[in-house]
Parts: C-alpha cells; structure tokens; sequence
C-alpha cells in the first residue's frame, strides 16, 4: 500500500528548509528504530518516501509525508505517534496532529494531500482528461544532465526508475497518453547544504488515451524528479 499523510503543524519556523526536516526524521528513526535504520542512510539509493516543503493553507501549516512501503509507513506513523515535534537546530517544529482521512471540513488542497493506493488494483479507462499540478520545482537529471522543464520522456523515465528502485520490478507499466497542454514556470528552491535548484512548478494537462489511471495517481506518492525526499518534485493529480 501506498500512503499520503499530513502533519499538521503548530507553528511555522522562519529559513528552515525540507532538508532540515528529512535530517530530523531520519534522527527520530535512529532513536525508535535502530536496528532497520541503517538502510534508510545509505547514500545513493532511493528512499522509499517523500517530504514535502511545509504548505501554508489559510494561514495554517502543514506537512506531507508519503510512504510507499508498509514498513516506512508504520514507521512514520508510530514516530508522529511519539513524538510533539521535530528538533532542528535548536528550534522545535511543532506537531499539532495526525491527519490520515479525509474530511468536508478540510481544504480541497489538504484534501488531495491525504490519501493511499493499493498497488493491486487498476483502473482502467479511456479518454480520460487528467491534470498534473507539479506543486514544488522539479527537476530531472540523466547523467550530469539536468532538465528543469517537463519533457515526457524524462517524466516516464523518472517513475520508470523510481519504481526500479524501490521495488526491484515495474508495478505501474507506462500507458498510452497524449499531452493537451504545458503551463508551467521555472522557480528557484534553496536547499542548503546543497545548491540553488531551478526546477518547473505548474500544470501540464493530458489526455490518457488507454490504460490503468492509478499509474498517475502512484506518482502523486513517489513525486518525480530529483531530491523528492527533500521536498522538490511534489506531484498532485486531478481527474
């Protein structure tokens, strides 16, 4: 099963960065579960989830995880459980609730953020107008090459690969689908230690001609792209 949860949170701390975050999640993993963290540390292999930047939604903030292994997901969700904050520095972000259903008293934006996918079932359609909101920048990367606009093929390889790299196989198999529209921009995403990213935030609408609809849905939980435990690459889809 995959999974999208949300973290509400208390306060909001001023040059804090999703880096920050994913630190202190791996810290709290090493505290709770040392004997099973030392595989989500390893460099150069892909972690099997996701942290998003913090969201702002009528004035209050958030913060979505996605899971996409059973183990990380009771992992995180017995941590959150435990836990009323994340240490970063030597300030606290803090952890109002849990929010893993979603609720007509929510946001539509927060609503889309709650969610879970299970990998055995298919939804198969035709025709099917779908729109991709790449809420945070993206940015690919083939080699020492970087493209920071959408391009199908980069876009198909990523998920193609992702899924490689978590599951050893292809669980969602590419089908046939035609772009309609590109709307996006290029933004910058400061992620210190590392760089200045320029990485494309917007929509891109297609049409999916023939196939299985969760392929797109399993996306809005893997992201796409690189540094997507980090926050860039954060993907949401509407039908």
């Amino acid at each position: 099963m995959l999974y999208s949860i949300v973290l509400k949170l208390k306060n909001n701390l001023e040059e804090i960065n999703s880096y920050q975050i994913y630190s202190s999640f791996l810290k709290e993993l090493d505290r709770y579960f040392k004997e099973k963290s030392e595989k989500y540390h390893q460099k150069n292999q892909k972690k099997p989830f996701t942290i998003s930047p913090i969201y702002t939604i009528n004035s209050q903030a958030f913060l979505r995880f996605t899971f996409l292994t059973d183990e990380i997901f009771n992992i995180g969700f017995y941590i959150f459980s435990n836990i009323n904050h994340f240490k970063i520095k030597d300030q606290k972000l803090l952890i109002e609730s849990i929010l893993i259903k979603k609720s007509k008293s929510y946001p539509n934006l927060l609503n889309k953020m709650i969610d879970n996918l299970d990998p055995d079932k298919k939804e198969l359609v035709k025709n099917k107008k779908i729109i991709i909101n790449f809420q945070t920048p993206t940015l690919f990367r083939k080699g020492s090459q970087y493209t920071n606009y959408f391009e199908k093929e980069a876009f198909d390889g990523s998920f193609k690969k992702k899924q490689k790299e978590i599951f050893s196989q292809e669980i969602w198999f590419l089908p046939k689908y035609k772009i309609l529209n590109i709307n996006t921009t290029t933004k910058k995403y400061d992620l210190p230690p590392f760089n200045k990213y320029y990485g494309f935030v917007g929509q891109v609408v297609i049409l999916l001609e023939d196939g299985d609809l969760n392929y797109f849905k399993a996306i809005s939980f893997f992201g796409t792209g690189i540094k997507t435990t980090m926050g860039m690459g954060q993907v949401l889809v509407d039908f």
